[in-house]
């Protein structure tokens, strides 16, 4: 009851400045304004401030889940793939960061890290950069000459059947000797190409590599997902207690000078700190139900799952999701009914409209019975005795 009390103390400091004296509107909009700008400022620096852990692709990036999971390196794209990643810094000489970056290195698992490692060596080692350089170089000419090829090819049959259409044998000299140089071209880019993949792919250190990071076995990959999976639990636990470092400072100072202000009854500093309180109480909130939804759906229930259907009595979790659902129905009901919609609320609502209580029509000015239903209007004072207001909460006449 003390709290149910304390809780609605608390919503009204929020906007009144005292008890005799709401916020006008201006200020209102001022204080919401400040609101939205902390809350904001909140949320960024707690981004910031776990932006600092390991997160799930920084433990196990992407790239790394190609090769080691996923299995989608083959012989056909496994040296475009490597290139990709050599040539990662080369390409995206604008970015900061690097899959070589020691710290990022550092956050990784273990066989990812010896991953980016090994490529890591092969990129510092310039003759076999620049030959993936060159190849690079090779296969962006490939494509261009493609494209020039295409068009060519659309010319020169285009030029073809109009000069079967007049009866000639073969398109104007100029047309197929430009089809000709075409293709020369691209075979002669073509040879240098498949010529310095050969190159690359018998260098030591490509060798080695591919060797050490081929086709993953079925234990070892699942292995690999066993750990993601512990990881993604373990992390789930350390973000929010990390989270929890930051938010609980705000929240705590927050809390105190509600309390100060409120004993001490400086009007302007309970305001303020009520509404700080409530903006430092949003993120916890919001972190400790994130947390809930994300691990009882993929732990809990999956567990759960696995057990009823192993036992043959999956129909249970039906039956068990019908009786939860009415439950928390009629619990939401009663609860709508008997706090925000109950009789003593209507009463109140109609008296303020200048309403019958129990019909709601207009009732005439000072009519203690409606003139509609014939319900009387008023009640007795139980301290005074002299009839008040059944809408009201205190006495119109000793006001208790």
């Amino acid at each position: 009851m003390n709290f149910i009390k304390g809780a609605l103390a608390f919503k009204s400091r929020l906007t009144r400045f005292n008890e005799e004296e709401p916020l006008g509107k201006l200020s209102l909009i001022i204080v919401i304004l400040l609101d939205i700008f902390l809350l904001s400022v909140v949320f960024v620096g707690l981004e910031t401030h776990t932006s600092q852990l390991s997160s799930i692709y920084e433990y196990f990036p992407w790239e790394c889940r190609q090769v080691l999971i996923e299995n989608k390196w083959s012989n056909a794209n496994k040296l475009d793939r490597l290139q990709n990643i050599v040539l990662n810094d080369y390409n995206n000489y604008l970015r900061r960061d690097s899959f070589f970056d020691k710290n990022k290195l550092d956050k990784m698992h273990p066989d990812c890290k010896e991953y980016f490692q090994r490529i890591k060596a092969i990129a510092e080692n310039q003759n076999i950069k620049n030959m993936f350089i060159d190849r690079q170089n090779l296969q962006r000419k490939l494509s261009d000459w493609r494209k020039e090829h295409k068009t060519g090819k659309d010319v020169y049959d285009t030029s073809l059947l109009e000069k079967i259409a007049d009866n000639e044998s073969k398109p104007s000299g100029s047309v197929a000797e430009s089809m000709q140089g075409i293709s020369r071209k691209y075979g002669e880019i073509n040879a240098k190409l498949v010529s310095i993949s050969s190159t690359l792919s018998n260098q030591q250190f490509v060798k080695d590599f591919f060797e050490q990071f081929g086709l993953s076995n079925s234990s070892k990959r699942n292995k690999l997902i066993s750990d993601i999976k512990q990881y993604e639990v373990f992390y789930a636990f350390k973000e929010l207690f990390w989270q929890f470092l930051f938010l609980l400072p705000i929240f705590g100072g927050a809390l105190f000078w509600y309390v100060r202000s409120t004993n001490k009854k400086y009007a302007t500093q309970t305001l303020f700190s009520a509404h700080l309180l409530t903006i430092a109480s949003i993120p916890i909130l919001f972190k400790i139900v994130e947390l809930v939804l994300d691990l009882i759906p993929n732990t809990f229930f999956r567990a759960l799952f696995k057990l009823l259907e192993k036992l043959h009595i999956i129909a249970l979790w039906h039956y068990l999701l019908i009786v939860i659902s009415l439950l928390a129905a009629i619990t939401l009901v009663y609860l709508i009914q008997k706090k925000f919609f109950n009789k003593q609320r209507i009463y109140e609502k109609r008296l303020i409209a200048g309403k019958c209580c129990f019909c709601g029509k207009k009732l005439p000015l000072e009519s203690s019975h409606c003139p509609f239903c014939g319900k009387n209007q008023m009640k007795q004072c139980s301290h005074c005795q002299n009839d008040t207001f059944l809408g009201g909460s205190y006495c119109v006449s000793c006001g208790k």
